[in-house]
């Protein structure tokens, strides 16, 4: 459903992350996550989860990128985006924190809480990702959205599978599966400039005109184009992934050499896209070594 409810300021900050994989012991994890168990003779007792190099690492860029991006909102709205994979599921076990899938949707949870907590957010909007990690039927995020209902219940918090809305005058579409960046260096962009003019010629056709923007996750690489179609200008923005690593992650990426971690933020100002801020760092992933003969 769309919510015709517009921010009274005319600029508007929409933060967007993607793929953190909660519980994946190569993805985002937030320090304070605190996990209740019970041991074997039915004593409870909390569990706090050591965070490895890497958690280390993605927690540092999650909290500096928003950081920046509460400078560049200062006072104004924030419209959060979450497009997809809130938890790893259970397709590679021995890769977990803990064993049990309530503790994936704790760390979720948690992983969320500094956006949560920022003054100026007005909405959350999670959507449904792949079935793989979703712990069938989207019951992952079911589950979450009640979980930050209940703890923040004068939030705007909704989850979709495929959202589309409008905000500070920009039509955004967003959705978890979208492109890839292109199997070889020499045709990287291609792949997305055809799915993007695809959906825009579809909403055309459908609807008189395409949306602004098109947000999509799922690939965790970052990719930014921008294409004009019957005279309209729209840009499609892929979003990297919280997570490094992992025996499904280095079989998708093709052994990748380098991965981008990050988040991305639109600036929204006076019913136009003004910019579209990247939070991005990237990594080398080779053993680099230097052997004498």
């Amino acid at each position: 459903m769309t919510n015709q409810n517009q921010p009274a300021s005319d600029r508007v900050i929409v933060p967007i992350i993607s793929d953190t994989h909660g519980g994946h012991t190569g993805a985002l994890m937030n320090p304070e996550t605190v996990i209740e168990l019970e041991d074997e003779l039915g004593n409870r007792y909390n569990y706090q989860p050591e965070m490895t190099e890497i958690q280390k690492y993605l927690w540092n860029i999650y909290t500096g990128a928003l950081g920046e991006i509460v400078t560049l909102a200062a006072q104004d709205p924030l419209v959060v985006l979450h497009v997809g994979d809130n938890v790893e599921g259970d397709k590679h076990p021995s890769e977990l924190v803990r064993p049990e899938l309530s503790a994936q949707i704790k760390i979720a949870f948690d992983n969320l809480l500094p956006l949560c907590r920022m003054s100026n957010l007005k909405a959350l909007r999670i959507v449904k990702g792949t079935g793989a990690h979703e712990l069938g039927f989207a019951s992952a995020t079911a589950i979450l959205v009640q979980m930050l209902k209940i703890a923040y219940p004068d939030l705007d918090i909704q989850s979709t599978q495929h959202g589309w809305m409008s905000v500070g005058g920009i039509n955004i579409d967003y959705s978890h599966h979208g492109p890839g960046k292109g199997r070889r260096k020499w045709l990287e962009g291609n792949e997305a400039r055809y799915y993007l003019r695809d959906c825009m010629m579809n909403d055309i056709a459908e609807y008189g005109k395409p949306a602004d923007v098109y947000i999509r996750g799922h690939v965790h690489v970052p990719i930014i184009e921008k294409l004009r179609v019957d005279g309209y200008w729209s840009t499609l923005v892929v979003v990297p992934s919280m997570k490094i690593g992992g025996e499904y992650g280095f079989q998708v990426t093709r052994s990748a050499p380098a991965i981008a971690n990050g988040m991305v933020a639109l600036e929204i100002e006076s019913n136009k896209l003004r910019d579209v801020h990247e939070y991005i760092h990237v990594q080398d992933l080779r053993t680099r070594e230097y052997i004498d003969v």
